[in-house]
């Protein structure tokens, strides 16, 4: 079969060879129809003017519509491959509201006329072009399965405001089944502020194959308008972020969504967010996976008071504080529960602020920390924990710490919760540390740590040479951990004297 190609020169013998063209040839047999005995002629002509033509052997006039004018509906083409091009009756094109695309002329409100114009079912559609805003355009509301395209990156929507204005794509909370693609998002600002990006609250939705520069905050906002209320179902996948003054990706009212196979780099703050905008309403039931991010201003990914959050599978690359962190936020009790921090590398994270390793587990209950890699953070401990209720550390390797491999953190006066509960870490690799031990195990100031298992773990290369300190354990057992080149476990002291099986 002869090869197809991008261009009208494509036979048709080639689009009929891949099924995309109907076929035209003469039947076996016989002989192509032509006018007169019982053959005949179809004409386009304008609406109004009726049918022509009779008989057997006539010509047909076929009334059709006028097409393609602004607010009405395109004439279907296709291309030399015989896909449809434009002109589906729902395609609203921003061209035929006035929109130039020529980076220069104010689009603004040839889009806004655009989006009055979608319905239902509608795709709002950009062709390749710079398309320059310079307000706010109206947003999308009480809209259902509806389309916001373009033809990829070569599609652009600009702001040249180098301000806080709010020059942003909102979908309401009223609106759903939404899908935003290949389309770009370019923006000139210098403060943080409500500028270009996305703001998306429907009830199920997608961001898909879109890129963000210049975000004057967030690039993408998952949430919804209201702060007790959660959208569910929505998805942030195969998109590349660079540059937002804010978060990549920010989660807050936001419950069974996904983000996935994202590209961030150089974020002004938590590349990826998942955060509770209000104390209670949590992110819940999502999946932050496959994703790669490099050079973050603050963390990789935050998982903030959430629940059944799983955070798979991330490549993380040089963060200005931890790369994975699960911690509080606007509550002083709430916990994150059932999440899971599986599969992930981190390399090369600054960990700096406050009592934190490249991997945080902060305030976590029924929560697994397993299988990750870590790699030479520039400062601070491999993987830190604090205030942990039934929660497992296991399976990690640990490569050139800087203090600790895996260390409990003491937060002093400051910290009041309970007693820890239930902390296992099992089956860790501990390759090498600059000054301290390979396991620091303990719990806060006046506290105990309750039920710790300590088991199968192996060091070497430690700084200290001290593989296993234990601190306020009370019951626990530290068994059958391997630690080439130090010292096997080093006491330390535990509140305490009866009830221990620490061997």
């Amino acid at each position: 079969m002869a090869a197809t190609s991008n261009t009208d020169s494509t036979t048709i013998n080639d689009r009929q060879a891949v099924g995309r063209q109907p076929d035209n040839s003469t039947p076996t047999g016989g002989t192509t129809p032509t006018s007169g005995g019982g053959g005949g002629t179809i004409t386009a002509v304008t609406a109004g003017t009726g049918l022509s033509g009779g008989g057997s052997s006539g010509s047909v006039a076929l009334a059709i519509a006028n097409v393609g004018t602004a607010g009405t509906y395109g004439r279907v083409t296709t291309n030399a491959q015989g896909q449809v091009s434009s002109g589906f009756n729902d395609v609203i094109n921003v061209r035929n509201y006035g929109a130039k695309g020529d980076g220069t002329t104010d689009d603004t409100t040839a889009i806004n006329n655009a989006i009055a114009a979608c319905t239902n079912y509608s795709t709002l559609y950009f062709p390749a072009g710079k398309y320059l805003i310079t307000s706010q355009p109206s947003g999308f509301a009480n809209l259902t399965n509806f389309t916001v395209c373009g033809d990829g990156w070569s599609s652009q929507i600009y702001s040249n405001v180098t301000g806080a204005a709010g020059n942003t794509f909102t979908v309401a909370s009223t609106c759903s089944y939404v899908t935003i693609r290949d389309l770009s998002f370019y923006g000139s600002a210098t403060i943080r502020g409500s500028g270009i990006h996305i703001r998306f609250y429907p009830q199920y939705g997608q961001i898909v194959n879109c890129y963000f520069t210049g975000c004057s905050d967030f690039a993408v906002h998952l949430s919804n308008s209201s702060t007790t209320v959660y959208s569910e179902g929505l998805a942030v996948i195969g998109c590349t972020i660079f540059a937002p003054l804010g978060d990549g990706i920010h989660v807050g009212n936001a419950k069974d969504f996904v983000v996935m196979g994202n590209t961030l780099i150089n974020t002004g703050d938590d590349s990826i967010a998942l955060v509770a905008d209000n104390t209670g309403y949590g992110p819940q039931r999502g999946a932050v996976t496959g994703n790669t991010i490099f050079n973050g201003s603050f963390r990789g990914i935050s998982v903030l008071e959430c629940s059944d959050i799983e955070v798979s599978g991330n490549n993380i690359t040089t963060t200005v504080n931890a790369g994975i962190e699960l911690n509080r936020y606007l509550s002083t009790s709430a916990y994150n529960v059932r999440c899971k921090v599986i599969g992930n590398k981190v390399y090369n994270s600054n960990t700096s602020v406050g009592p934190i390793g490249a991997i945080n587990a902060y305030f976590c209950q029924d929560c697994t920390i397993d299988s990750n890699q870590v790699s030479n953070p520039s400062t601070g401990a491999g993987i830190a924990f604090l205030d942990l209720q039934n929660t497992s550390i296991s399976f990690n390797t640990v490569t050139s710490a800087p203090t600790y491999g895996i260390r409990g953190y003491t937060f002093g006066a400051a910290h009041t919760a309970s007693n820890w509960t239930g902390v296992f870490i099992i089956g860790n690799t501990i390759k090498g540390t600059t000054t301290n031990d390979g396991i620091f195990v303990t719990a806060d100031s006046g506290k105990t740590l309750v039920d710790c298992i300590v088991t199968d773990n192996v060091g070497y290369s430690l700084g200290s040479g001290v593989f296993i300190t234990y601190q306020q354990i009370n019951p626990g057992r530290i068994y059958n951990n391997t630690n080439i080149g130090g010292t096997y476990v080093n006491g330390g002291s535990f509140t305490g004297t009866t009830g221990n099986n620490i061997s």
